[in-house]
């Protein structure tokens, strides 16, 4: 597979912490595999760029140009064979936080508290990476309904954010 040298990267994820500790994560829009990591120590350091391939398990590069090489030296049967793996249940665990369940019709709004019982968080790894896995909160019935079956639940999560977005743009219209 060859990677172009110009890429189209969308963030994924970021965050901050104390004295200037930052991070970004990105990721080609194009289904390429291609990662990137923005990440600085503190405020008086640069931005180092770590890159990742999804084909490349536990591996990083410090250039594109690198991971470029390293994934041109794959063969078709070695992506396909970590493209197998995912998607997949990364956990599977109790909704401590008692949010609602993601795929469920929501109330219409009352004015009081709104009260979820057993709630399931739900990782679903995409790659090797934990930091581009998708996680949502499912009730029993849908948590049965996407037993072993982890592409069909990012593809309903998918579906349900496309009719939010809908919804949105109708009401901001």
């Amino acid at each position: 597979m060859k990677i172009p040298t110009h890429l189209t990267m969308r963030e994924v994820a970021h965050g901050f912490g104390a004295r200037g500790l930052a991070f970004y994560e990105y990721e080609d829009t194009t289904g390429l595999g291609v990662q990137m990591q923005a990440r600085r120590e503190s405020s008086r350091t640069s931005f180092v760029e770590t890159w990742y391939h999804v084909a490349l398990p536990e591996r990083s590069f410090a250039t594109l140009a690198e991971l470029a090489a390293a994934v041109d030296a794959l063969t078709d049967d070695q992506i396909a064979a970590e493209s197998a793996n995912y998607p997949r249940y990364r956990s599977v665990k109790p909704d401590s936080c008692g949010n609602a369940c993601r795929l469920c019709p929501r109330p219409t709004y009352s004015g009081g508290p709104r009260v979820h019982h057993n709630t399931w968080r739900v990782a679903v790894a995409r790659s090797w990476r934990p930091v581009t896995d998708s996680s949502c909160s499912v009730c029993d019935g849908h948590r049965a309904q996407f037993d072993g079956k982890p592409a069909e639940l990012l593809a309903a999560l998918h579906a349900e954010a496309a009719q939010r977005k809908a919804r949105a743009a109708i009401a901001m219209g």
